[in-house]
């Protein structure tokens, strides 16, 4: 899987020190490459750990950065994206609401235009990935012997659930102690 793909995922789950480690790999790989696109995305990152941290100008140079890449290439889709990510840092940063507003309806009129809520990928393909979305059926589907039990098997933990066997220890749970 894409490096890049993970450092997303590593930041919606919290995991902020794995994303920055996959990210940090991931910008040196593509400006050493000149994959300024793929870079700009890197940036799009970079700004949304930056609003998470609370470093909004710092957020708002590497948004500014992606914008000029997008704009020089033409992506819609990246334009569509940014806006999300603009409106996102002036969610977290202002009090002008009808600036915020804007944006996001931007946002959400260019991920119209881009088609993006009905797109469907047979194959996205980048230097670092090739993700097949029939072989990840297949591999959900079919999973080979090592990601597989036998038929009726279920795996067993010693203990199961979150009450103990005997119940919680109670005694002298209403004593004061001084």
């Amino acid at each position: 899987r894409c490096k890049l793909d993970l450092a997303w995922q590593k930041k919606f789950l919290s995991q902020y020190t794995e994303s920055e480690i996959y990210l940090q790999e991931c910008e040196t790989y593509f400006s050493e490459t000149d994959q300024s696109t793929a870079l700009a995305r890197c940036w799009r990152l970079r700004a949304r750990l930056l609003i998470n941290k609370g470093q909004f100008e710092e957020a708002a140079h590497f948004i500014e950065a992606a914008r000029q890449i997008y704009l020089q290439d033409n992506s819609r889709v990246g334009m569509a994206y940014l806006a999300r990510d603009e409106g996102i840092l002036l969610l977290y940063s202002t009090t002008d609401f009808n600036r915020t507003s804007t944006t996001m309806q931007l946002a959400a009129t260019l991920f119209e235009e881009c088609e993006l809520i009905e797109l469907h990928f047979n194959c996205v393909e980048t230097n670092l990935c090739v993700i097949d979305i029939d072989d990840l059926e297949k591999e959900l589907l079919a999973p080979d012997e090592e990601a597989s039990t036998e038929l009726g098997e279920v795996p067993h933990e010693k203990f199961k659930g979150s009450i103990p066997k005997y119940g919680f220890p109670t005694r002298g749970i209403y004593r004061y102690n001084y």
